[in-house]
Order: structure tokens, then C-alpha cells, then sequence
């Protein structure tokens, strides 16, 4: 199915999903009387009800004994109607689905063809038929209930079904009670049956009824049910699934065919093939299975030659390719026995392609010499065989498991459908063999019916049997979150052990210390001897023997069974519904005990379910970090011998440090026998990369591993690779490759000898640095801003020359900021800083924060000796290392941490740390192909050396080179620190680019020279560098970024983001209209325009950072400017100076040459002195003297708008505002400084200036801007009323002043609301504290300002979430806080 068609089908799913549970969710309201207002439910059982028919009342009652039957799982009242909901919802459309699947195949029922049933709703064939034969239902459906006749139809149907598919067509159903009212129902039917395609899409109309007789279909549908924003939503709330709903459809991802075909090819087709020695129609039918043009099979006993595994290190991978390959003796089995068990099955996907392949294997099992015996005794013709083989691979060989009932009545659906095609294939026809039995299992606890269990236990004898079985149930509670990684034979096996040793204890003779026997019981015994008393756990009084215990397993599991058997003879509907859970439980217990000679699947990947992490920890402590690895360790317990297990899974468990023994037993003591590295794009919309792997009980010393990472199309690239094994996608590896590496994860591309000899290298720590982690706040709202949104003369580092010099000014009160290391973007050399943390007192505000939530300042502020050194870090997530310095003054965070080089290795750090060499084998442990993470553990592994003094002194060069490059592109940036001018006024770097190369970040010279030095030559270099040239490969070809330096969304709390700013025409324009605005209102010095050569020059590249940008208009004493008597001069290049303009420019320096609003506030007013436009003008005409007109129209041009006011009017997208804020907002933190206040109308508008807010800042705008504002409007307005009334009221004069007044006394309300909305914020008489940052700062102004954070933390703060800020705590005392 291509993808245009699935997209059809994801739209079809969607749209039904939502028109059924509104119908659905409608009816149990509008009907029933059940329904949800907020978290509340109305349910009530007992309600009269009195004009529902007696049918009515029945459904309802049975509607709300499922109601119950859902909430008794764990889910709240809300959550249980959701759920109720959503599971008729989906039987409804399953069912619907299998009736189109039905029509498009030749399926029988009850010996009877399956007639049109949907495909022309109430007017379908088979509905003629049934009413044919049901003369009530044909009567209703001629007196104008077509609805119920047709719904009674389905329910016939259903009922016709549901001895082969009961677990979807189960008459239990709450489905069965409830139905969409028809009209829902026949827009339904037109979506499945047309596909919602227009007329012109005449393909796809062509396309849409073949789907139906597709196997996959189904397994579309239930992927598609559950729509991506549901998954997204979920994700966002919580990391781990809250329940097993959410863990189901966190992990609903179909299986692409070919994985399901390479995976089952290479374990149950390569377990048949092995059997038959090669001799097996699957050579031909399985197109993945990996076989070796030098494979001998051994026979039974033989081994393999000792020497087969010497001097493989130095062959090379045509050469290991070529080698003859020993396979073990493999035993023959009757088909009927082999076991293939999917534990994760979904919509049965692995199930159905092992159907196929079971059909051949029958067949040859019928005429094999060794196998044809025992199957010609019970069918003595080879058609009495193959009329058999469907229901024996369902009743014997499939077997699935699942926590979505949802997904068993798919699988159960689709391994039908299938063998009806199987039948289909043999001309079977009214004879097909009924299908009554399978082994699909909803994994679910045995249900908690108290009573019911009471009554059953209390009967059992002996009395122990009855505890042990109340003991498994209690561990059976967490099988609907577990599913099929609670051992619940383990579990039965262990009380049963316990109970043995209770009994042990309690009659067995204690002995002395020589052994002898004495007169006592052990418990007798300990209780003389003073040992406290042991609790016994069972009641053993009427066991006799211990030949009980020997039985007593099977006691157990036998006892299981009757209690399910006599739950399901109950005849009440409550009942009922406990019967098929007990039925369910018992049979998941069935399916655990059992061993596999195939285990295939595609389990969840990712978090358990809280419920179950404790168990999980407990029961799988080398693979508790992903569920993934939990089921491919619990699948290993139940391999038979010989058996093989194949999984698609995340590859993350064969590179991370928290999975290494996982992977050394996964590798080591079993058999990675195959393995396909993925990569990208395998789970459709699954942010996740895959890779799919065969796993043998039996050790073997050789791995195949194809390397399909770059491919787009990796179904076609693998069928290519598996049948070309001189291929460019394959690699030979021992074992024990990565042996030599710490944790040993799957660097597979490198060879083992590159491997060895980078594993003789000293790791950067201790050698070379100490790389240590920063600090945690556990509140960044109240300990970090970004550092133009507090007052910059408070930040440290002010005249700073060393690191104690900054450690030394954070020690009292004045100085209250100290830079930080958190989050970066992704480039090498530097990242410039943004981000200030509050360290006052040497950080005792942090560390009374940690005290007062109980617990060690020093656990979350470690390393603090180390604060304010110079050093580097880098980004975390990116397809190479890239290492970027930072300067003294800093501290670090508990997501970034930094390496603080010995003294005179600082240069070999950097180095190394930026070179392929570092790439390549931080790349080793990366779980991510593309973007992975580059952990600190795995950094300190580097191997370091100290370079020779040539290449070290070349190396210093370069990465000064480097690093004042990147800080020049900083200089035309703003709001960061090197910002000066943008770079339509000056450009500091050619081209204005970023301009590395991401291939080499110190060039190919250096980059050879270093990995001479590590012993390497060119080949070994190259194989190195391979890896992470294809990743960088896939980042340069993809258009979209992923993360954007202005917006700065981070995917991940530690997340970088990539540089990517807007450097087109539009970006410039709007730098420079920035610019000009930070001019007017004192924040840019304007001088450094007129004559570039005067901008400050950068310092050293790790000298302390002054908190004030290059380009700021600073005072006398080196401080923000903030009145015109704090300027100080300065001297320009000469007096007469050619400027950019060509025209010579004199400067007074005693005069500074623009009029700067020192008030903070500039006004949307043509007729004001501080307009706001005319004040841009002024500016670009002093910068352009000549050329400011065309300078203006060509930002016009550039911003796409007719003229400057309407983009500095433009509150939204495309706007000045919107614009700033975007680029003021990085780091997590979104402060915009330049504050747009707006009347409602967009008429009139001021702009204040968050570096002059102060208590009167807003009195000063009412008095001297709004005020004579309104006073001049009105004036006006009054001379129009006058004008007007001397006019009179007829003619085209009277009119014009008619409509003028008009447009003025609206213009007056705007500004009267714009008045009154201004005095509200002024009336609180807030005193603002610029540390309280940005966002709470504004959020009294969020009547007037069009930025929706301003009014979200304006509730906060009134629901007193800020305590801790100036604001907050003004608010508290005013009373307006609410709690």
C-alpha cells in the first residue's frame, strides 16, 4: 500500500473515529443518561428511567456494568467513560471493516458465501437476504425503520461470526447495546466505501476498493484510530504511559512488510531451512533470508573445524564473506509443534507473513522422510493435510499476546481472513473447515470479583492450594500493564516454593551443628533458640506429604483453569463479563508457560508504565531502562532450545552506556546472528531510530550486519544487499569486536584493529581535563533570565581580568548575576552567552532554596571550585561533536557540562575535541544516527594525547582564527554580546555567513596530522570518518531546520538549537530597523555607525565577559547611558571622515548626533516630537544622509509593506513586534524589551522601553502621551460638532463632517479604552523590579499588550505562583492574589 492511499486511509480512520464517538458519546447521554460535565459523571444505576422500552432498560444496565468493568481496571470516572467510548467506537469501525474485507474476498460462513453486507449500507445484498428470511425485521424495514431492521442485520451478522471471531463479534459487547443512529452510520459507510476521494482523483478511486482485500488494511486501521496529537498530548504530560491505554497507543506502529518478512525469513524460514539442510521451496520464497554461498550444514554430532575463527582480524569483508560457514545440526520437528509466539502482536502483522510460510513447511513436511510418517497416520492424503493446515496454524503454531484488546480483535480478524484466503486458494468453498480456535490472548489480570474468588478459594483443598492461587492473583493485577514481561510462571513456581519451604520449616527434624537429628521442628528450634518468629504465610495443616509440592504446579495452572471454566457457565451479564476476563487470564497464563522455537515482535519501546517500573527493576535489572530490552530478555527465557528470536526494536540498546550488559549478553552469551541498522523513517510517524536483529540461543562467533542508515528506500536496498553479499551494506564481525572498547557497544563500521588501537590511549580525563557537570536550581523561573532583562550593571564580570575577579564581585550584594552554561546552539568554536543565573553571596539564595526542600545544597551545586574558569563545552545533540569555548566567568549547568583543561593542554582539548577522531568515537556510543546525544561519560573516554609543539602551536592559531570568526559573525547579531551594528551598516565576516565546514573543523591537514599522531593511517582515517560524513550528508540535505536560534524550541530540556538566522533581505531590514530602535531609545550607540573604525575590539578569547554588548551607548563611568549628561565622547577617526555615504560627515563630539527619548517611551503619533516613524528616519537619514529615502523604500520592499509605520503598526506575524519578539527570546526564556502597548483598533500605540520601567514610567505615559492626546482628539471633535452645526444637516459638507465626527468620537472611545486600560496598570502602583525578568514584569500591562504570555502570567501571578518575585510578593500585599 503506497503512501498516497494510506494517507487516504489515515483521513477515512480519523473522520470515523471522531463521528462515531460523538454518535456514541450522544446516545449514552441523549438515551442513557450518562454523561460527563468536567470529571464528573452522572451514571446513576437506580434511575427510573421510565421511558426507555424494557430492551433499553436491559442495555442500559449492561452498558454500565461495562462502565463499571472499565473503572475496576484503575481509571478514573472520566477517563472510564472515555475509555467506554472509544473501545465501542473502534468495534464498531473494526467490524465495519472486516464486513468491507469480507465482501472484497470469497469468504464463507456457516457453509454459506458472504453476502454484500455495507458496500450499499440498508440497500446491500445481504440484507435482502436476511430480510428475506426474518419477516419482523422485513416489516420494520417497510414501514420506514430501515435503521432498526438494518441494525438488527448486524447484529445477526455479528452473531454468525462470533463463533470464529468472538473476540470481535463477542455478543457481550457493550458495541452489541449501542449503536450510532443511521444517519451517522451511512456517512461512516460512504467514507469506508469511497474513500473520501474526489472525482478528479481518478487513481486513487482505483486504488480504494483493492485496499479491502489487502491483509495489512486492518492493521492500517488500527494504527490510524488513534491519531498522532492524541500520542503527542500524551507524550507532553507525562514522559512514562499512566496507564496500559496510553502504553498502547504510544507504541501503535505497523511494521513495515519488509522488516516482517526479513525478521520471520531469518528465524522461522531460516529454522525450516536448517532443518531441511537447505532442501526448501523457502530458498526461493523467503527474498530475505541471509544465506552464505559457502554454507555446510553439519550433522548431528560434528563440530566445526577449530581453526575456522584464526586470523579473521586480518581479512578483509570480501574475504570474510567468502570463508565457508559451519551450521550446527538442527533437529527435525513436526510441524504441528513448532511454537512461534508474537508477545507484542498488534494487528498480527509478524503472524500473518509466518502463515505463509507454515503452509509451505506443512507441505514439505507431509513428503519428508522423517517428519511425513507421523502426519500421513492422521491424514492419509496430502489434501486432507492441506484442508487442515489453516486451523492447525492457528490452533498450534501462532500465538500472540497483547495489552490492547483492540489488537487482538484485529489479529483474531486478520489470521481468519487469512485462512479463509487459504481456503479460497484450495476451491474450498460450503466445506471449509469451521475456525473455532486460535491463540490471540488479551493480556489482563484475572478479574478481581472478591466474592466470586472467595467463594472459589474457600472450597479448594488442600488449603495451601486455595492461598497459592490467591497469591497469583494478586501478582496477575499488573498483567494489563506488564502484558507479556510479568513472569507469571516464575510467579507460580515461586509460591509455590515459598509454601515448600514454609511446610519444610514447619515439620522437617532440625539437626545440630554435627548434623545429628534432634527432637525438634526447625521452627520449633529457632523459637528455643531465640530467633524472632517467622510469619507463616500458609495455612499447611492438612498437608500430609510432600509429594504435594511435586504436583503442585500443575495443581495451580489445573485449579486456574476450572475457576475460569466456572466463571464462563455464569449466566449473569456481570458475570459474564468476569467469566471472559478469567477466560483471558487463564489463557495468558497458558501462553507463558509455554517455550518457542520463534519469538518475533515489535515491542513498545521507550518507559514502562509507573505502575510497573518497581517489578520491572526487580525482574529485569540489565534492561530495565527500556521496555524494548525488557522483552527481548524475557523472550530469551522462553526460547526452546534452538529456538531464534527476532525483533525490531530502537537502537539505542547497542551503543548506550546504560544498556552495556544488555548488549555484552545479548552479543556474548547468546548469538547475534543478524542485524539490519536502520536509522530513520521505519515506524511511519515514530520519532524514533530503528534497527532489526536475529538472536540465537546458541552462541556463535559471527555476525552479519547490513547498513541501511542513508537509504531512503530500505526495503529495496536490503533485498539488494541480502542477495549481493559482496555488497557495499554488509559487514563481518566476530563477537567480540568491540572488545576492546569500554562497554563494548557495536561500532561495527570500524574495524577491530582501529578499534584496538585507539583503545591504547589514555581517556581526556584525568589526562588531559576534568570534566565536570553544573549546577541544578530546581525553580529556573527564579534563579535564571537572559541577561539583557536584568540590569546589566548587576552582572558580574564588569572590568573582570580573571576568574577570581568575577568569584570575588558575587560575593555581596551589588553584584547579583553570574553568566551561564546552559543550553547551546550548534556550532563549533563558540556559542555566545545568554543566559545569567542569580549567584549573590556566592549563590546563598540557591542554596537556602535547596535546604528549604530538604535537601544538600552541594548534591545539586557540585563542583563549585570550579565555577568561573574558563573551559569548553559542547552541544549535546548533533551529528558530530561540536566543541565551542567558554570564557571565564561562567557557571555551568546540570545539562551542560564543561571540560576544564590542565594548564598547557588547552590547546590539545579544543583540538581533539573538535577533530573526526573525537567524532568518530563519541559516534560509538551515539544512540542516534543523525542527531546523537554526546554524553559526558562518553566524552571523558576520549582519547587524548598530548601533541607535538609544532602541531600544538598550529592548532592554538587555528582555533583563535576560528573562534574570533564565529564572534565577528556575532557583531552584526543582536540582542548577544558581541552585537555592534547590523550588517546592512557594517559586516564584520565575508559573505555574512556562518561558513564552516561541518566535514572538518579544522581543516583535512590537521585533522591527518592528528590521526597520524594517534597511529592511524589514511584508510583507517577515512573508515573513521565515514560515519559521521553520512549523518552530516542527511543534515545538509534536509531543508526544514529542526530548531530555530530566534524562536529556540528545544526538543529536550538539555536541547541545542541550530543557527539559523534570517539573513535574507527581509532578515536585514529588520535588523536594522531594530537597531534604529535601540538608538532612539539609548540602548545602541549610534557613532559606531558613522565611523566603524572606533567599534571596541573583541578580548581574549577566554577573558571574562563585560555584560554590556559592544554596541552600547555607554556613560562616563562605562555603564548603560541612561540620561544625555552620562554620554561620554567619542573621538571619531578624523574630524572630516569619508563615510559610507561617500560625503564627508564632521561630528561635535561634545553633541550626541541623535535626539535619544531618555523617558523610555516613543509614540505611534505623526503629529508627536518622539513619533516613532519620524525618529527611524532621522536616524537612517543620519546614517544615509543621500540615500535615506531609497534606504527606506527598500526595507519597504524587503519586509513586504507599502510603508514603515504599517510593519512598526503590525502587531502579528510579519511585524516589528512579532519580530523582536523572536529575537529576544532564546534559551527558553522569551523577554522582549521594547514593549508595544496597542489601542484595541491598532490606531495609536506607544513603545516603552523595559530598561526605563520604573514606578512612574506609566503616570509619565498617561500625563504627557495619553493625556494631551485625548485632550487634542476632543478639540478636535468639538471643532466638527461645530462645523457641523453651522453647516445644518443636508449637503455633501454636512455629510463629510457628519462622517468625520463620527470616525472621531471612535477614535476618541479607542483612546478612552486605551486611557482607562493604561490607568488600571498604573493604579496598582507596582514597584517594578527588573530582576524579576521580562514576562512578570509586563504581565500588569496585558490589557494593552498583543502577546498572549503577558495575560497567562498575569493569572499566574494573581493565582500566586511568583511568591518569590518583587511583583508577586507587591501583589500578595495589595490582596489581589487569589489563594
Amino acid at each position: 500500500m503506497d503512501q498516497a492511499i494510506r494517507n487516504k486511509l489515515r483521513n477515512v480512520v480519523t473522520q470515523c473515529r471522531k463521528l462515531l464517538e460523538d454518535a456514541i458519546s450522544s446516545e449514552l447521554e441523549g438515551t442513557y443518561s450518562i454523561f460527563a460535565k468536567k470529571d464528573q459523571v452522572t451514571a446513576d444505576p437506580n434511575a427510573a428511567m421510565s421511558h426507555l422500552s424494557e430492551e433499553d432498560q436491559a442495555s442500559r444496565r449492561d452498558i454500565l456494568d461495562h462502565f463499571a468493568h472499565i473503572k475496576a481496571r484503575g481509571f478514573k470516572s472520566k477517563e472510564t467513560l472515555d475509555q467506554l467510548v472509544r473501545e465501542i467506537a473502534f468495534t464498531h469501525l473494526n467490524r465495519l471493516c472486516a464486513y468491507k474485507m469480507m465482501e472484497a474476498r470469497e469468504v464463507y460462513v456457516g457453509g454459506q458465501k458472504f453476502r454484500e453486507a455495507v458496500s450499499r449500507g440498508v440497500n446491500s445484498n445481504g440484507v435482502k437476504f436476511y430480510l428475506a428470511d426474518h419477516e419482523d425485521d422485513e416489516r420494520l424495514f417497510n414501514t420506514g425503520q430501515q435503521d432498526v431492521a438494518y441494525r438488527h442485520f448486524l447484529d445477526w451478522l455479528g452473531g454468525t461470526l462470533s463463533e470464529e471471531i468472538g473476540v470481535l463479534f463477542n455478543p457481550n459487547d457493550p458495541a452489541n447495546r449501542l449503536y450510532p443512529r443511521q444517519k451517522t452510520l451511512d456517512e461512516i459507510l460512504d467514507l469506508l466505501n469511497g474513500g473520501g476521494i474526489k472525482a478528479e482523483e481518478t487513481e486513487l478511486r482505483e486504488q480504494w476498493p483493492q485496499i479491502w482485500a489487502q491483509d495489512e488494511t486492518i492493521g492500517w486501521v488500527y494504527q490510524y484510530f488513534t491519531p498522532k496529537e492524541l500520542r503527542d498530548q500524551a507524550r507532553k504530560e507525562s514522559p512514562a504511559p499512566r496507564n496500559s491505554y496510553e502504553l498502547a497507543f504510544r507504541n501503535q506502529f505497523f511494521t513495515p512488510r519488509y522488516v516482517v518478512e526479513f525478521l520471520t525469513d531469518n528465524t522461522l524460514g531460516r529454522t525450516w531451512y536448517e532443518m531441511r539442510k537447505g532442501d526448501t521451496k523457502l530458498k526461493d520464497q523467503c527474498r530475505y533470508l541471509v544465506r552464505r554461498p559457502t554454507e555446510i550444514f553439519l550433522k548431528e554430532g560434528e563440530q566445526p573445524p577449530k581453526d575456522s575463527d584464526e586470523g579473521r582480524d586480518d581479512l578483509s569483508q570480501e574475504e570474510l564473506l567468502k570463508l565457508p560457514v559451519h551450521i550446527a545440526h538442527r533437529p527435525k520437528k513436526d510441524p504441528r509443534e513448532l511454537k512461534i509466539l508474537d508477545p507484542a502482536c498488534g494487528s498480527g502483522h509478524f503472524l500473518l507473513y509466518c502463515f505463509d510460510l507454515l503452509l509451505t513447511i506443512y507441505q514439505e513436511a507431509y513428503a519428508d522422510s522423517s517428519l511425513g510418517p507421523a502426519l500421513q497416520k492422521d491424514y492419509p492424503k496430502l489434501e486432507d493435510l492441506q484442508r487442515d493446515v489453516p486451523r492447525l496454524i492457528l490452533a498450534h503454531n501462532l500465538h500472540g499476546i497483547d495489552i490492547d484488546l483492540r489488537a487482538s480483535q484485529i489479529a483474531a480478524l486478520a489470521l481468519w481472513l487469512r485462512c479463509q484466503r487459504a481456503y479460497q486458494e484450495m476451491g474450498l468453498k460450503k466445506d471449509r473447515p469451521k475456525i473455532t480456535r486460535s491463540n490471540f490472548v488479551c493480556a489482563e489480570p484475572m478479574p478481581g470479583e472478591e466474592k466470586m474468588l472467595k467463594e472459589f478459594v474457600g472450597q479448594l483443598e488442600p488449603k495451601v492450594l486455595g492461598q497459592v492461587v490467591q497469591v497469583v492473583f494478586d501478582k496477575m493485577k499488573l498483567t494489563g500493564e506488564a502484558g507479556s514481561l510479568l513472569k507469571i510462571e516464575e510467579e507460580i513456581r515461586d509460591a509455590v516454593a515459598a509454601a515448600k519451604k514454609q511446610w519444610v520449616r514447619e515439620t522437617a527434624q532440625a539437626t545440630d551443628r554435627k548434623g545429628q537429628p534432634l527432637l525438634f521442628t526447625q521452627a520449633d528450634w529457632d523459637q528455643l533458640d531465640g530467633k524472632p518468629e517467622q510469619k507463616s504465610l500458609f495455612d499447611l495443616t492438612d498437608i500430609t506429604d510432600k509429594q504435594f509440592f511435586e504436583q503442585a504446579e500443575s495443581k495451580v495452572i489445573d485449579t486456574l483453569r476450572r475457576y475460569a471454566e466456572r466463571a464462563q457457565s455464569d449466566q449473569r451479564f456481570q458475570r459474564r463479563l468476569v467469566a471472559e476476563d478469567a477466560v483471558r487470564g487463564f489463557a495468558f497464563v497458558e501462553l507463558c508457560q509455554k517455550q518457542y522455537d520463534v519469538v518475533l515482535m515489535n515491542p513498545p519501546f521507550g518507559e514502562p508504565v509507573r505502575s510497573t517500573s518497581d517489578y520491572l527493576q526487580a525482574q529485569y535489572p540489565n534492561s530495565k531502562h527500556d521496555l524494548f530490552a525488557a522483552f527481548c530478555d524475557r523472550c530469551f527465557q522462553q526460547l526452546a532450545p534452538h529456538g531464534l528470536l527476532g525483533e525490531l526494536s530502537s537502537r539505542v540498546g547497542f551503543f548506550l552506556k546504560s544498556f552495556a550488559e544488555w548488549r555484552r549478553t545479548l552479543i556474548y552469551d547468546h548469538s547475534l546472528q543478524v542485524m539490519v541498522d536502520l536509522g530513520a523513517g521505519v515506524l511511519d510517524t515514530a520519532a524514533v531510530e530503528a534497527c532489526c536483529y536475529i538472536v540465537a540461543q546458541e552462541r556463535t562467533n559471527e555476525t552479519i550486519i547490513f547498513r541501511l542508515l542513508v537509504d531512503s528506500d530500505k526495503a529495496q536496498s536490503l533485498s539488494m544487499a541480502v542477495n549481493d553479499l559482496n555488497s557495499k551494506w554488509i559487514f563481518v564481525i566476530s563477537s567480540d569486536h568491540a572488545c576492546d572498547l569500554p562497554l563494548q557497544p557495536l561500532a561495527y563500521w570500524v574495524p577491530r584493529k582501529t578499534l584496538h588501537k585507539l583503545s591504547q590511549f589514555d581517556s581526556l580525563e584525568p589526562t588531559g581535563a576534568v570534566v565536570r557537570q553544573g549546577l541544578g536550581t530546581g525553580d529556573n523561573a527564579q534563579f535564571i533570565r537572559a541577561f539583557w532583562e536584568v540590569p546589566a550593571e548587576r552582572i558580574a564580570g564588569f572590568l573582570c581580568q580573571n576568574p577570581e575577579d568575577v568569584r570575588n564581585q558575587l560575593s555581596g550584594d551589588y553584584y547579583k548575576w553570574a553568566f551561564h552554561i546552559r543550553s547551546g546552539t550548534s556550532q563549533p568554536w563558540y556559542s555566545p552567552l545568554t543566559l545569567v543565573i542569580e549567584w549573590s553571596h556566592q549563590g546563598e539564595k540557591l542554596k537556602n532554596h535547596w535546604r528549604s526542600k530538604g535537601e544538600s545544597p552541594s548534591r545539586y551545586i557540585p563542583s563549585e571550585n570550579l565555577y568561573f574558569r574558563p573551559g569548553i563545552s559542547w552541544t549535546r545533540r548533533h551529528s558530530r561533536l561540536v566543541p565551542y569555548i567558554v570564557p571565564a566567568g561562567c557557571i555551568p549547568s546540570a545539562s551542560r557540562y564543561m571540560a576544564f583543561a590542565h594548564e598547557g593542554c588547552e590547546s590539545d582539548v579544543i583540538a581533539i575535541s573538535a577533530s573526526v577522531l573525537a567524532t568518530a568515537f563519541m559516534r560509538f556510543y551515539g544512540e542516534n544516527f543523525e542527531r546523537p546525544n554526546h554524553l559526558v561519560d562518553t566524552y571523558k573516554r576520549i582519547p587524548f594525547l598530548s601533541m607535538k609543539d609544532g602541531l600544538s602551536s598550529r592548532l592554538k592559531d587555528h582555533i583563535e582564527q576560528e573562534m574570533n570568526g564565529r564572534r565577528n559573525f556575532y557583531r552584526n547579531r543582536e540582542p548577544f554580546l558581541d552585537f555592534t551594528l547590523p550588517s546592512m551598516i557594517k559586516s564584520w565576516i565575508a559573505g555574512d555567513s556562518t561558513g564552516w565546514n561541518w566535514f572538518s573543523l579544522i581543516g583535512d591537514e590537521l585533522e591527518e596530522k592528528i590521526g597520524i599522531s594517534y597511529g592511524l593511517g589514511k584508510d583507517e582515517f577515512a573508515i573513521l570518518a565515514c560515519d559521521m560524513n553520512e549523518a552530516i550528508q542527511i543534515k545538509l540535505r534536509t531543508t526544514a531546520t529542526e530548531d530555530d536560534i530566534s524562536a529556540d524550541t528545544e526538543s529536550e530540556p538539555d536541547g541545542d538549537s541550530e543557527v539559523n538566522f534570517d539573513l535574507s533581505q527581509r532578515g536585514m531590514a529588520s535588523d536594522v530597523i531594530s537597531w534604529v530602535f535601540g538608538v532612539l531609545l539609548g540602548r545602541w550607540d549610534v557613532r559606531y555607525a558613522l565611523d566603524p573604525s572606533i567599534s571596541p575590539r573583541l578580548p581574549g578569547v577566554f577573558a571574562p565577559s563585560n555584560a554590556f554588548p559592544f554596541g552600547s551607548l555607554l556613560s562616563l563611568d562605562g555603564h548603560p547611558a541612561k540620561i544625555e549628561d552620562d554620554i561620554g565622547s567619542h573621538n571619531l577617526a578624523a574630524s572630516e571622515w569619508v563615510g559610507l555615504n561617500e560625503k564627508k560627515l564632521f561630528c561635535n563630539d561634545r553633541k550626541y548626533p541623535v535626539r535619544v527619548s531618555w523617558n523610555g517611551i516613543l509614540v505611534d503619533d505623526t503629529e508627536h516630537p518622539t513619533d516613532v516613524l519620524a525618529g527611524v528616519r532621522r536616524v537612517l537619514e543620519k546614517i544615509w544622509p543621500n540615500e535615506h529615502e531609497k534606504k527606506e523604500e527598500m526595507f519597504c520592499d524587503a519586509l513586504q509593506i507599502k510603508n514603515l509605520r504599517d510593519y512598526l503598526r503590525k502587531a502579528g506575524k510579519g511585524g516589528f513586534w512579532n519580530d523582536h519578539i523572536k529575537r529576544y527570546s532564546m534559551s527558553r526564556r522569551k523577554a522582549p524589551i521594547y514593549w508595544l502597548l496597542q489601542s484595541s483598533k491598532k490606531n495609536y500605540a506607544l513603545w516603552l522601553y523595559y530598561h526605563r520601567l520604573d514606578k512612574d514610567l506609566l503616570f509619565k505615559a498617561l500625563i504627557n502621551y495619553v493625556e494631551p492626546k485625548i485632550r487634542l482628539e476632543t478639540s478636535r471633535l468639538e471643532t466638527l460638532r461645530s462645523q457641523k452645526s453651522t453647516t445644518g444637516d443636508s449637503g455633501k459638507e454636512a455629510k463629510r463632517l457628519a462622517n468625520e465626527a463620527e470616525k472621531q468620537e471612535d477614535f476618541l472611545s479607542e483612546l478612552r479604552d486605551f486611557e482607562d486600560k493604561l490607568r488600571r496598570a498604573a493604579n496598582l502602583h507596582l514597584e517594578p523590579d527588573l530582576n524579576d525578568g521580562v514576562v512578570l514584569n509586563i504581565a500588569p500591562l496585558h490589557e494593552l499588550v498583543p502577546w498572549k504570555e503577558a495575560k497567562n502570567y498575569w493569572n499566574e501571578l494573581l493565582a500566586g505562583k511568583y511568591e518569590w518575585s518583587a511583583i508577586g510578593q507587591q501583589l500578595r500585599q495589595k490582596g489581589l492574589v487569589k489563594c
